[in-house]
């Protein structure tokens, strides 16, 4: 795989219900290939792997279009201390080649990308309690370390110092959510929605410009919610791109509003309890992430075009979403 400078042709990401449109409407991709190949360039991620992936018999029949329309494969930059930034990297190569290496790259990480802190947040995980999330990442990760084999006495005193960390990590989160109301701890979401008070119906009626900024006055009043937001993006600021917090990535932000807003229940999905759900809108968060290194997002899915959207449009990102829906009318956001 040869990592790519430059692109000349606009740069556009598919969310997967696109290529699931492409792989059962044999008609409508041989009438949009051309397109998709030669007067734009198509990029896919990781995510895209992951839900190609989830479908073991089409898996096949999805990497041969990213072959056809000469899509390329994005990556994120990490800097030197593994964290994200907001680059990205693009490689020309065979998609197969791509998603085989990443089977073999995710097999020990996915049940880490499971996420049920996250998931407990959005709703789900309603029979655990925050402190026995924590109690259960943290024999993974001790599970994990223990398992590390490895001859450098370097690598070997970081893994135990690492492990020397463990505990003191997950006694000071248990102890951080020691003191949430006991309500919110069977259902975080549907409580939190009850405390605005500002209904899922309500929130979507607000359309057109300025939709972050109307829904932030609508839950104003109710004490920790500006707080919340400012925890996010550092607070309210003149210049749009000063809007994200300095001790996040733009990237970082992208993902935390769009979880954020599914929480209050703009655009959010309503079967997020079942675990296969909740992993999409997992892909979907990130795919709104990774889509801000494009010109375009285009997407079937509603919740994440309306969210994605208005996104890209409070943070002042020139990603356009694309959004085909029998909810809303096609369209460009």
């Amino acid at each position: 795989m040869s990592e790519n400078k430059v692109i000349e042709k606009p740069i556009i990401y598919l969310d997967h219900n696109i290529y699931s449109w492409f792989e059962k409407d044999n008609n409508f991709l041989k009438t949009s290939l051309p397109i998709f190949r030669d007067e734009l360039q198509v990029v896919y991620s990781s995510e895209n792997l992951k839900e190609m992936a989830q479908s073991p018999v089409r898996a096949q029949s999805y990497l041969d279009i990213l072959s056809a329309m000469n899509a390329w494969y994005m990556e994120i930059v990490l800097d030197d201390n593994w964290r994200i930034t907001d680059k990205a990297r693009w490689y020309a190569g065979s998609p197969q080649n791509v998603y085989q290496e990443q089977l073999r790259n995710n097999e020990c990480f996915n049940q880490f990308e499971q996420n049920p802190f996250l998931h407990k947040l959005l709703g789900g995980q309603e029979d655990l309690s925050f402190g026995d999330i924590f109690d259960t990442d943290k024999g993974k990760l001790l599970s994990h370390l223990e398992n590390i084999k490895t001859d450098s006495v370097i690598l070997n005193s970081l893994i135990n110092d690492m492990r020397s960390c463990v505990d003191p990590l997950f006694a000071r989160l248990k102890e951080q959510f020691k003191g949430l109301h006991s309500e919110f701890q069977p259902n975080f979401t549907a409580t939190m929605r009850k405390q605005v008070g500002v209904s899922p119906n309500i929130l979507n009626n607000i359309q057109g410009k300025g939709v972050i900024n109307r829904i932030q006055e609508a839950i104003r009043p109710i004490k920790g919610m500006t707080e919340l937001f400012d925890s996010i993006t550092g607070g309210a600021k003149t210049d749009a791109m000063a809007l994200v917090n300095p001790n996040n990535t733009v990237y970082q932000t992208v993902a935390a509003l769009y979880g954020l807003l599914e929480m209050l229940g703009y655009w959010s999905d309503n079967k997020i309890k079942e675990e296969r759900r909740f992993s999409s809108l997992r892909n979907d968060m990130l795919h709104a992430a990774n889509a801000i290194f494009t010109k375009s997002l285009i997407t079937k899915d509603t919740g994440l075009g309306m969210k994605a959207g208005a996104i890209y449009e409070y943070l002042g990102i020139t990603t356009k979403v694309v959004l085909f829906s029998n909810k809303v009318p096609p369209t460009e956001k």
